[in-house]
């Protein structure tokens, strides 16, 4: 082939660059390359120099690979890292709100302690009213019995009512809110306060009937007394401790200040008129551990646990106070305007109700117990056979399947307690009413076996005529139904 000019050439051997990435100004130069004279040569050298270029690309994509794969498995790291800080955050909450829920059981301890002698007190005049009553019925003529029989029952239920509020406030429980009807919870609580106090110390309440609010179950108790032990460590020469309540309409403007919601509340205030806190104190008093008490004589809880439970009832705490004016805190907490349990249900015993007869299993280890049960049910025109254990009540039952219309047992007991015989009994003989009583039970998860299984329970000792009451009413509609709670537990 006859070669022509330079242009000539580069016009027939031009190879676009929109196949091999080159462009015409490189094909010019590599013709003046004496070793790619040859046009075929040249496109060999072309192809070979595309293929390492391909290669190179491939290259370029597996190390990209390789690299998003570096990157996935250190996202994945990074992934299961912070799902395990995720979880250690988790196990510590849970032991912190262990730890703390154990502080303030040990702050209520400590403060039943404090109670000691003055329900020692309470006791002993008790004890004196039951013992000299007792003496006196020896010789007494008909009239003077009534009236010694009357300070007899008198003087238990004021000890029934005084070891409840004890139980309720000491023993610990699973967190659960409940309506309070405040006038009605606060005077049951009042003879409590009042030893707290001491004689030193009069209180004062002034608390409307209608007025209820939410708060966790026995968190009003704990609340009172926290704020009662403050005042009265504020007054030690003496004064008064006044507790006030009133509705209150919070506007939308004093909730945005507040963060709270607005709407019906209840202003409960608690002041006293002690020596009162400086700024500094003020600025401090709610939180956790400080205390103004040397050490050993206070942990600093008391009003951090009320500021808690103040918030866990989404309410707000404020107080006023200034050395040598003493101390007002002012609560707000959401009204409940139909409060659903705020007062123990019980059961209203009815005087109309007919003397009926029936035929009752008593269950109890104890034998004094069990004799005083008997001749109560007895005295109702009731037949009665008693046993000391639930494995007994379930051999009595299992040979005489039909005789009896209701079980009224104890729940503690040796061996099977009474709740499991309640159950046990549901599966043998459902058509059988089971009444629990006791005078405590210390054991949570048998309290919400209880609950759960909507047993009917009354506290030991109970309202002579509202078991008797309870007692007729079940013998009466013993076809099975249950009649659910009768009393709730001590919380």
């Amino acid at each position: 082939m006859t070669h022509g000019n330079e242009n000539e050439y580069n016009s027939v051997y031009y190879i676009p660059s929109s196949r091999t990435g080159l462009s015409g100004a490189n094909i010019s130069e590599m013709s003046d390359h004496p070793d790619l004279s040859d046009p075929i040569e040249r496109i060999a050298r072309l192809e070979r120099r595309v293929e390492r270029e391909r290669t190179a690309r491939l290259e370029a994509e597996r190390l990209l690979e390789s690299k998003s794969l570096e990157l996935f498995m250190s996202n994945r790291s990074l992934q299961e890292l912070a799902e395990t800080l995720e979880r250690r955050v988790e196990e510590r909450t849970a032991e912190m709100r262990a730890m703390q829920e154990e502080l303030r059981h040990s702050q209520k301890m400590e403060a039943v302690g404090l109670l000691a002698g003055g329900v020692a007190h309470d006791f002993n005049n008790m004890l004196m009213v039951i013992g000299g009553a007792a003496e006196l019925l020896i010789d007494a003529d008909a009239d003077e019995q009534s009236a010694l029989l009357a300070e007899l029952i008198s003087a238990v239920q004021r000890g029934r009512e005084l070891t409840s509020r004890l139980l309720s406030f000491s023993r610990k429980a699973a967190v659960e809110e409940v309506d309070i009807e405040l006038g009605h919870a606060i005077s049951t609580f009042r003879p409590l306060l009042q030893r707290l106090l001491t004689e030193r110390v009069a209180l004062r309440v002034d608390v409307p009937s209608d007025l209820a609010i939410r708060l966790t179950r026995g968190g009003l108790d704990q609340l009172l007394f926290n704020l009662a032990a403050n005042a009265r460590d504020a007054m030690r020469d003496g004064g008064t401790m006044r507790i006030v309540a009133s509705p209150y309409a919070l506007t939308a403007g004093e909730a945005a200040t507040l963060q709270l919601a607005p709407g019906a509340y209840v202003c409960l205030e608690v002041s006293d008129t002690g020596e009162g806190m400086s700024a500094e104190t003020a600025q401090r008093a709610f939180d956790p551990f400080f205390s103004t008490k040397p050490v050993g004589q206070g942990n600093g809880l008391g009003l951090a646990t009320v500021y808690s439970l103040v918030q866990q009832a989404r309410g707000s705490i404020s107080l006023r106070t200034a050395l040598g004016e003493g101390t007002t805190f002012r609560m707000l907490l959401p009204r409940v305007i139909t409060p659903t349990a705020a007062r123990s249900p019980g059961a209203d015993p009815s005087p109309s109700d007919p003397v009926i007869g029936g035929r009752v299993l008593v269950v109890d280890d104890d034998p004094a117990v069990r004799r005083t049960v008997v001749s109560l049910l007895r005295r109702q025109r009731f037949e009665t056979d008693d046993v000391d254990s639930a494995e007994e009540a379930l051999r009595r039952l299992a040979d005489m399947p039909t005789r009896f219309d209701m079980v009224v047992s104890d729940v503690r007991m040796p061996g099977m307690n009474g709740c499991d015989l309640a159950l046990a009994l549901r599966t043998t003989h459902p058509a059988l009413p089971v009444l629990l009583v006791s005078g405590f039970v210390d054991d949570l998860a048998v309290q919400e076996r209880i609950e759960q299984a909507g047993l009917m329970f009354m506290h030991k000792p109970f309202d002579v005529p509202a078991f008797l009451s309870v007692v007729q009413r079940t013998v009466r509609g013993s076809s099975g139904g249950r009649l659910g709670h009768l009393q709730e537990l001590p919380s």
